[in-house]
């Protein structure tokens, strides 16, 4: 009996420093986590983004220059000055390039699985940007929830530890954000 009362008071007198520890370790990383998810995130989608541009642009410019090819091995005769071989060079690229903003206007971009998927990432960045918006609204709505307010409540704190390590980070009070506090 005597070990458990002491158990029991031990967990009374201890707890809210525990409580204490977990939040101020919790609070200390959270940041720090959030914002390397974040990175690894834009980075991996960016770096898919860039591999299909990349084909993309390799497959346009292939059939660019089959579809110029003999208009190329025509500039490329003796007997013009380089000034002339300039020129038509320049004609010839215009040519091919009003040629394929001519064929990308014409295709049903619906249609392309990558394109899709860019269009709807647009769509979420721009809801998460509204939601982000409107919990750091300066005032709360009569409709919030208990989420509502933890959440604007860690993105304050989030953003208080961002300038702390960043004090570059700043706010335009002209754009209606509010001003940092403690500045």
């Amino acid at each position: 009996p005597r070990a458990r009362q002491a158990a029991v008071d031990m967990v009374k007198s201890e707890g809210p420093n525990l409580a204490r520890f977990v939040g101020q370790s919790l609070s200390d990383e959270l940041p720090r986590v959030m914002r390397e998810t974040v990175r690894d995130m834009v980075i991996d989608y960016s770096d898919e983004l860039a591999v299909v541009v990349i084909d993309r642009y390799n497959k346009a410019f292939s059939a660019m220059l089959k579809e110029a090819k003999g208009e190329i091995s025509a500039v490329l005769t003796d007997g013009l000055t380089e000034q002339d071989r300039a020129r038509m060079i320049g004609a010839v690229i215009e040519k091919q390039v009003k040629f394929a903003i001519d064929q990308l206007n014409a295709v049903d971009t619906s249609k392309d699985d990558t394109l899709a998927k860019l269009a709807q990432s647009h769509v979420a960045l721009a809801n998460l940007n509204l939601r982000l918006q409107d919990l750091m609204d300066a005032k709360p709505r009569k409709d919030e929830t208990r989420q509502d307010k933890l959440t604007r409540r860690f993105l304050g704190t989030f953003w208080r530890y961002v300038q702390q390590q960043n004090p570059e980070a700043k706010v335009d009070p002209a754009e209606g954000q509010p001003e940092p506090k403690g500045k």
